[in-house]
């Protein structure tokens, strides 16, 4: 009875440790995978704040006065503008 018993809780112990060591192993590749997660963000955060930058400098009056000259761009006539078909507003996104 006592060795039967004693061999029962072996293979508890045993099987808690087998246990242990996946949790273990689980817990530090989701650990690992925070870590990429959260160095893709700030990495993605830099990323949004470095176009914001840019975009503010392209917008300036001056850069874009600047960029319609180097185009030879001209202010946009009423007759320029268009109507676009229901077809082409849906498949750009403007139809409802």
């Amino acid at each position: 009875m006592k060795t039967s018993l004693s061999v029962i809780f072996i293979i508890l112990i045993a099987t808690s440790f087998v246990v242990m060591m996946q949790v273990k192993s689980g817990v530090q590749d989701l650990q690992a995978e925070a870590n990429m997660l959260m160095a893709k963000k700030s990495s993605k955060a830099e990323d949004i704040r470095v176009l914001r930058a840019e975009k503010a400098y392209l917008a300036r009056p001056e850069q874009l006065q600047m960029f319609a000259e180097a185009t030879n761009l001209q202010p946009i006539n009423p007759q320029q503008v268009v109507l676009l078909p229901r077809e082409m507003q849906i498949a750009y996104g403007r139809g409802h």
